[in-house]
Parts: C-alpha cells; sequence; structure tokens
C-alpha cells in the first residue's frame, strides 16, 4: 500500500508541472516563506492522492458493467471537452493564461486575508489553492 501511494504521489507530482498549481507554488513561494509553501502544496497533492485511492477502492465495490460504461462516458466527455477548449485556444497564450489563472487565485486569497499572515494561515492557503486548483 506504501508503494503506490509513494507511486501516486510521485506521478500527480510530476504531472502536476506545468500546471496551474504549479504557478501557484512558485507565486506564493515568492511571497512567504519556501518551507511552508512546500509542506502545504505536499499536503494537497499527498490529500488528491489518498482522495483517488479511496474512489478506486470505492469504483472496485461496483459492478463492472457499470464502471466499463462509465469509463466509456467519461473517456468520451472528457476527450470532446479538450478538443473543443483546444479548437477556441489560440496558439501563444497557452503559458500566459495558466500563468494568468494561478496570479489572480494568489491574488484574490491575499485580498481576503490580512497583510501580516501566521505561518498557519500560509501554510492553510498554499493547501487550499492547490487543493481547488
Amino acid at each position: 500500500m506504501l508503494t503506490a501511494f509513494t507511486a501516486g504521489l510521485l506521478l500527480i507530482t510530476v504531472s502536476e508541472l506545468g500546471d496551474k498549481t504549479f504557478f501557484i507554488a512558485v507565486i506564493l513561494a515568492m511571497h512567504h516563506p519556501r518551507r511552508l509553501v512546500f509542506a502545504g502544496v505536499t499536503a494537497a497533492l499527498a490529500a488528491m492522492t489518498i482522495l483517488s485511492v479511496l474512489f478506486g477502492q470505492a469504483a472496485s465495490l461496483l459492478p463492472k458493467v457499470y464502471i466499463h460504461y462509465a469509463e466509456i462516458t467519461l473517456f468520451i466527455a472528457f476527450g470532446l471537452k479538450l478538443l473543443y477548449d483546444a479548437s477556441k485556444m489560440s496558439a501563444s497564450s497557452c503559458d500566459t493564461e495558466v500563468v494568468e489563472e494561478a496570479e489572480a487565485a494568489v491574488k484574490q486569497a491575499d485580498l481576503q486575508q490580512p497583510n501580516q499572515k501566521s505561518y498557519l494561515a500560509i501554510l492553510i492557503e498554499a493547501l487550499a489553492l492547490t487543493f481547488m486548483a
């Protein structure tokens, strides 16, 4: 179980590079202590991994025929959504859009909290922004 957890955590960490969560972590680390941001982001990725494992375990309790058709439906739905998003995207705006979304998320979180943040507030902000992104 621990090796599967570790493999899942590493897979999620690698897949998040260049994603909005990566840029959120970078922007937060520029404004706050890096160790706190790292701890919050790591906790969020670990929580997402645990939730994924729990959903996988719950799915194994369902009949295989339902899982099969749910897989097909989700694969087609997300594939069509990706194709639609790609058709509406300009060629050069991909990276800038992700960075702008991350900066907006951090700015919105900063506006809702006081200027002088406690260590716990920084940790929770990094965890929440990463988890929700």
